[in-house]
C-alpha cells in the first residue's frame, strides 16, 4: 500500500514521531522504538465526550464507535498483513504504556527514558 511505503520512507529518515496501527509490521526491520499506548475503553470514551467529532453522541454510543473502530482496524490489518495480524499484539512493541491515569508529560517522560 502506497501510504505505508511513504510512511516507511519517512521513518527511515529518523527523528520521527508517528501514530500508526501498522508500522510494527511493515517497519519491523527498522531501528524504531515501537510504543503501544492504551487505556480502558471506558476511559477512552470519557475523554471523547465533548469532542467535536462525537458531538451529540452519548457515552454508550461513543464506546460502541470506539469498539467498532478497533474491530475494523484489526480486520483491515488482516487484509493487508495476513490472518495473524492484530495491532493489539503487545509482543510487537518495545514499550507498552497504559495511559489511563498518566498525563501527557508523564507519557513523554516514559518514552524519553526508553530511548
Amino acid at each position: 500500500m502506497q501510504i505505508n511505503r511513504d510512511a516507511r520512507h519517512t521513518f527511515e529518515q529518523g527523528s520521527i514521531v508517528s501514530d500508526s496501527r501498522y508500522s510494527a509490521v511493515y517497519c519491523q526491520d527498522l531501528p524504531l522504538l515501537l510504543v503501544f499506548l492504551t487505556a480502558p475503553l471506558v476511559t477512552r470514551a470519557q475523554r471523547l465526550i465533548g469532542n467535536a467529532l462525537y458531538q451529540g453522541k452519548s457515552f454508550r454510543e461513543i464506546q460502541k464507535i470506539l469498539k467498532q473502530r478497533e474491530e475494523d482496524e484489526v480486520a483491515r490489518g488482516k487484509e493487508f498483513f495476513g490472518i495473524d495480524y492484530d495491532y493489539r499484539n503487545l509482543t510487537r512493541y518495545d514499550l507498552i504504556i497504559d495511559n489511563e491515569k498518566l498525563t501527557v508529560e508523564e507519557e513523554v517522560a516514559l518514552i524519553e527514558h526508553a530511548l
